[in-house]
């Protein structure tokens, strides 16, 4: 009996045991479910819900200030807040402070990923110098600042901005040959990386006794490493109100868009064309891929497609017919965003377009698109819609005009004749040099801002720069 008493009591302590340890890994594991889920223990001792915050910059390495005070966290940094609004900071020495204040939704994720912090001293560097009136363009990826003078309008100024390299091309585009002829160069498309130039040139002549006046135009290809230059005779027969390069490095022909909203593609080998839509509305080309907007059936339903460098054509996304005539797409990773003039969309490829909120627009607005980043601009009326956080946010930046959108999510603009750099939701905002207004702002290899200025002294067009 004895024997069985002690079998009866060390069963039941290992079953109670066992039940404790059970017990205990369930609310082990329930611990760490509502901890993945991003609940902690507050001060009251109950279990609280919190958001989470990342944080990159550049430069990185920042230290990031919440509500003032350091969070002992450097970017790129990774952030657990309790829900509400946070004043949140970036902060390293030598530079200026970013802030901005973040609301945390409890389970959620919200990235800044697009802190650019600028250096409270700047010091400017002079690239390279043009006669006063000078036209100029900048390459896709933006590498490469062509420019040419007035005074001398066979010789282009080819500046390499990555490597901080300027070289003078001379193209043999034939110009006007007599008194009563005006030429005009217009340069249409700058392949990435800038070793081929698209030109459109216009010759005008005036009416003299017994002869009328006519206007004649011709496309020229000037390749700029090798110096040559190719007129694409026929392609003045499909009368382009827009042309392009098809590709990256502009050897693979063009694309088209003539007076009857038709889009062609141009072999400049076989030197013809070829229509690939009509009733198109906008095209543009984003990296190796074509696209475009277009209207469709009685309803006239909007469309966007893309041309792949194979040749292959992918159906986009369709707009609801209440869109009005005018559009205006670009593409991103994995969506496109249209305006027109009455609202701004996005969406998925492939998938219905979904309205970005209530964003009401009386013109055509100018579409900034980087990343998950969009901002749509009519006048000084600014919307900026977050992707990633779907947050929709108007400002006015106090701007006089855009002069570029750069990946951080910073727009430069200008304001009486200097450079103004102001983030997506106008929080802020910096006065950095003097530029030329409506000119070239860009970033380049090496985190160079590049703009055009005017020197006071000898009223020259200077192309400068300085290092973030």
């Amino acid at each position: 009996m004895h024997h069985k008493e002690i079998a009866r009591r060390h069963s039941r302590r290992v079953i109670f045991t066992n039940i404790l340890i059970v017990l205990v890994v369930v609310m082990l594991s329930g611990i760490l479910v509502l901890y993945t889920m991003g609940y902690r223990l507050n001060r009251q001792l109950s279990f609280e819900q919190r958001g989470l915050l990342r944080v990159s910059s550049f430069p990185s390495g920042a230290q990031v200030l919440v509500g003032g005070a350091p969070s002992g966290r450097r970017t790129a940094a990774r952030l657990e807040l309790g829900e509400g609004t946070h004043k949140i900071g970036v902060n390293r020495a030598g530079y200026d402070t970013w802030q901005r204040s973040v609301t945390i939704r409890a389970g959620s994720v919200v990235w800044l990923d697009y802190v650019l912090l600028f250096p409270q001293r700047i010091n400017e560097e002079l690239v390279t110098e043009l006669a006063a009136g000078s036209w100029s363009k900048l390459s896709g990826d933006g590498s490469t600042w062509v420019a040419g003078e007035v005074g001398a309008p066979t010789e282009l100024v080819v500046v390499d901005l990555g490597r901080n390299r300027v070289s003078t091309v001379v193209h043999s585009i034939p110009l006007a040959e007599s008194r009563t002829e005006e030429a005009e160069l217009e340069l249409l498309d700058l392949s990435d990386g800038g070793e081929v130039a698209l030109f459109r040139r216009t010759i005008t002549t005036t009416p003299t006794v017994g002869r009328r006046g006519a206007t004649t135009e011709s496309y020229w290809l000037v390749d700029l490493s090798a110096g040559r230059t190719t007129e694409l005779a026929a392609m003045a027969a499909l009368e382009p109100v827009e042309v392009g390069f098809s590709d990256r490095a502009g050897r693979n022909g063009f694309w088209v868009l003539d007076e009857n909203d038709e889009l062609w593609t141009y072999d400049a080998a076989a030197r013809n064309g070829r229509q690939i839509a009509s009733h198109v509305v906008r095209a543009e080309r984003r990296g190796q891929q074509l696209l475009w907007t277009s209207w469709r059936g009685e309803g006239h339903w909007r469309e966007a497609w893309l041309l792949e460098a194979n040749g292959t054509r992918r159906h986009l996304m369709r707009w609801e017919e209440d869109f009005v005539w005018q559009l205006t797409a670009y593409m991103g990773d994995d969506f496109v965003v249209a305006a027109s003039d009455g609202r701004l969309a996005v969406g998925k490829m492939g998938e219905r377009v979904i309205d970005v909120a209530e964003l009401r627009f009386g013109e055509l607005p100018e579409l900034w698109v980087t990343g998950r980043m969009i901002v749509a601009v009519e006048e000084n009326r600014f919307v900026s819609y977050d992707l990633e956080n779907e947050v929709v946010i108007e400002f006015d930046p106090r701007l006089e005009g855009l002069g570029g959108w750069m990946s951080e999510g910073v727009l430069y603009g200008w304001e009486d004749g200097r450079m103004v750099a102001v983030d997506f939701d106008g929080h802020n905002r910096r006065t950095l040099v003097r530029m030329v207004p409506e000119s070239i702002v860009t970033r380049t290899s090496g985190n160079f801002i590049v703009y055009l200025a005017e020197d006071e002294e000898s009223g020259k067009l200077q192309l400068r720069r300085f290092r973030l």
